[in-house]
């Protein structure tokens, strides 16, 4: 693995999830770590400015994790890691902060303090 330094580690069935400690590593470095086949992908998070001082909130569906920062959302689906990003402007959200995922994957950022559903 290219980057040490764990400051969380997420279970999901063969996958371990991995937060790197920022002060470590730099602009927020994850690690999807496949525990079977003991093969890795690193997420980088290159468009993000490299003085952003909040790290991205981190869900997980049966299908999918979610990165969530305050203006975007990033999607990557489990099996493919495939990547999707979502602009959250686009959607009228401006300063997203949580993500809560409901059992038929609608996902509801908060932000500001409110909620819609």
């Amino acid at each position: 693995m290219k980057y040490t330094y764990p400051l969380n580690i997420y279970p999901d069935q063969d996958n371990l999830i991995i937060e790197h400690y920022s002060l470590h590593v730099p602009n927020y470095r994850w690690t999807i770590l496949n525990t079977k086949k003991i093969m890795f992908k690193n997420i980088y998070f290159n468009d993000r400015p490299k003085n952003e001082d909040k790290p991205p909130f981190f869900n997980q569906d049966k299908i999918n994790y979610y990165f969530l920062f305050y203006d975007k959302l990033y999607v990557y689906n489990k099996e493919t890691l495939d990547e999707t990003i979502y602009n959250l402007s686009d959607y009228n959200i401006s300063n997203a902060d949580i993500l809560i995922i409901k059992r038929r994957l609608i996902i509801y950022p908060l932000f500001s303090g409110y909620c819609f559903f």
